[in-house]
C-alpha cells in the first residue's frame, strides 16, 4: 500500500472540505450539483446514443465533463471513417458493463494509455468505482509515496486513498438531496487539489472556506504564502537589459554588454516572422495533416534569415541532448500529421486552458522520452512547447529552461525555486510572473514582451 502524508499536507483541508460540502452543493472548488462532471458525462453519453455525431461527441468529450478529454483528443477519436459507429458502440457496451473492457482502448484510440477512454467508463458507472483521472495521477503523486504510471495504477492507488479519505472526512455528501458516490467525491476533491490556483487561493484564506484553502498554500509551487509572486533585486538587470537590446549589442558577437557577448537579435526577428509570414499563410489553431509537414518546414528552415540561428527551435532546446527531443517530435509529427494537427493546433488555442493544452501535448510525445534507448527528461517537453508558444504569443508565453528559471525564480523572487520535469500548472503561475515582469521592462523601455524576460533570464544566468 502506497505511504500516506496526509498527516503533514492535506489533513486540515480534508476536515474543512467534510463541513463545506455538507453545508450545500457549491462553493469554491466544490460541485456536487448537477453540473457536477459524473452526473453531467452519464446525461452526455445519453445525448450522444440517442443522436450519434461529431457534434454531441465532443459535447460529450469535453473539459467540463472529464478531466482527461484530451487524452486522447476528440479529434484523434473521430479522426476513422467509422468513429461514431465505434464510438457509439462502445459507449453502449461502457453503460451496460461490469467491468472496463481493454479492448474499448484499442478500438478507440488504437495504443497507448488512453486516459480519456477508462475515465469515460468509470464516469458511466457513477462514481461507485476509482475515476482514474489525470489530476487524480498528479494528485496522488503529490499527496502519497505511490508510483502510479498507468490509469489502472492510478485506480489501485484511488482505493487505497479511499481509506485515508473515509477516516478523515466519512462520506461528506452522505443523506444530503445532492449525495454522490465516495469515488465521484473524492474525485471532486482531487479537482479541487489540482485545479486550484493562486488567485483562487489567495482570494479565500480569509473567510469561510479559509480552512479548506490555506493547506492548500504552497502545494504546487515552492512559496511560503498565497500572494503573486513577487520580483525583488530586478531594477539593475532590467537597466542593463534594456540598455544591450536598445543599444543593439545584443545584435553581434563583437559589441560586449552586460552578459558578455550573446547574440540575441534573432528572437524578434523570428516572432516578427511568425506574425507576419506564418499566420498569413496557416491558421495555427486550426492545422490540417496537410499543414503540418509545410508548417514545421516553415518554423525549421524558413526562407527568411535571422542573426546567427536557422533554425530557431531547435536553438531554443539549448544543448543537443534537448536538440534530440525537438528533432524526435518532429519526426513524429510528420509520421503522424493527423494526430499532429489535432494537438498542434489545441496547443496554439489560446481560448483552451493553458494546463490542458500542455498536458495534451506532453501525452502525445512523452513516449518519445521514455523509450530504453533515449530516456530523457520530461522537461524537454515543456521546453518544445513553451518554445513553440514564446513566438506565436510573445505577450503571454515564455519559453520554460528549468535550470535557468529554477535559479531566476530563486534568486530574485519570492519563491524559493521551482520544480522540474513537466509541471504544466507550474508554468501556468511562471507564466504569470513573468508578464508582470514584461510589465516592469516595459515600464523602463516603452515596449517589451516575454521575450525580453527569456533573454534577461537567460543572460542574468551567465552574467
Amino acid at each position: 500500500m502506497a505511504r500516506s502524508t496526509l498527516g503533514q499536507s492535506l489533513t486540515p483541508a480534508l476536515a474543512a472540505w467534510r463541513e463545506l460540502v455538507a453545508e450545500g452543493p457549491t462553493g469554491p472548488g466544490i460541485d456536487f450539483s448537477e453540473t457536477n462532471r459524473t452526473r453531467r458525462c452519464r446525461r452526455r453519453c445519453d445525448a450522444f446514443l440517442a443522436d450519434p455525431s461529431p457534434e454531441t461527441f465532443r459535447e460529450l468529450w469535453s473539459a467540463d465533463t472529464m478531466a482527461s478529454y484530451w487524452a486522447p483528443n476528440a479529434a484523434v477519436l473521430l479522426g476513422p471513417d467509422d468513429a461514431i459507429d465505434a464510438l457509439r458502440d462502445v459507449c453502449s457496451e461502457m453503460i451496460a458493463a461490469e467491468e472496463f473492457d481493454p479492448t474499448w482502448t484499442d478500438r478507440l484510440a488504437g495504443s497507448g494509455a488512453a486516459w480519456g477512454v477508462t475515465e469515460l467508463y468509470a464516469r458511466l458507472q457513477g462514481g461507485t468505482e476509482p475515476i482514474p483521472t489525470l489530476e487524480a495521477q498528479a494528485a496522488l503523486r503529490s499527496l502519497r509515496d505511490a508510483s502510479v504510471e498507468t490509469p489502472a495504477a492510478v485506480a489501485a492507488a484511488i482505493a487505497d486513498f479511499a481509506q485515508d479519505y473515509e477516516s478523515a472526512v466519512g462520506h461528506a455528501s452522505a443523506g444530503t438531496a445532492y449525495e454522490l458516490p465516495r469515488y465521484a467525491e473524492i474525485d471532486e476533491f482531487f479537482r479541487l487539489v489540482q485545479t486550484t490556483d493562486r488567485e483562487t487561493i489567495a482570494a479565500h484564506v480569509t473567510g469561510p472556506y479559509a480552512a479548506l484553502f490555506r493547506p492548500l498554500i504552497g502545494h504546487r509551487v515552492h512559496t511560503g504564502g498565497a500572494d503573486p509572486i513577487e520580483w525583488q533585486g530586478v531594477d539593475a538587470l532590467i537597466e542593463a537589459h534594456v540598455d544591450a537590446r536598445d543599444s543593439g549589442a545584443y545584435d553581434d558577437l563583437e559589441t560586449a554588454h552586460w552578459g558578455g557577448t550573446h547574440i540575441e537579435s534573432w528572437k524578434w526577428q523570428f516572432a516578427d516572422y511568425f506574425e507576419t509570414v506564418i499566420r498569413a499563410d496557416f491558421d495555427p489553431t486550426a492545422l490540417t495533416a496537410a499543414d503540418v509537414p509545410r508548417f514545421l518546414a516553415a518554423i525549421e528552415e524558413p526562407d527568411a534569415e535571422f542573426d546567427a540561428v536557422s533554425n530557431v527551435p531547435a536553438k531554443m532546446m539549448g544543448g543537443q541532448f534537448h536538440r534530440l527531443t525537438w528533432q524526435d517530435i518532429v519526426a513524429h509529427c510528420r509520421e503522424n500529421p493527423a494526430e499532429a494537427a489535432a494537438v498542434l493546433s489545441d496547443l496554439y488555442d489560446e481560448t483552451l486552458p493553458i494546463v490542458d493544452r500542455l498536458n495534451e501535448f506532453h501525452e502525445c510525445f512523452r513516449h518519445l522520452t521514455t523509450r530504453d534507448e533515449n530516456d530523457r527528461s520530461p522537461g524537454s517537453l515543456l521546453r518544445a512547447a513553451t518554445a513553440l508558444l514564446m513566438y506565436a504569443y510573445p505577450e503571454r508565453h515564455i519559453t520554460f529552461q528549468y535550470q535557468r528559471m529554477d535559479a531566476f525564480f530563486a534568486d530574485y523572487s519570492t519563491l524559493d525555486g521551482l520544480d522540474d520535469g513537466f509541471n504544466a500548472r507550474q508554468y501556468r503561475e511562471v507564466a504569470i510572473a513573468c508578464r508582470d515582469l514584461a510589465s516592469r521592462i516595459e515600464d523602463r523601455a516603452g515596449d517589451a514582451s516575454l521575450i525580453d524576460v527569456q533573454t534577461l533570464v537567460y543572460i542574468a544566468d551567465d552574467a
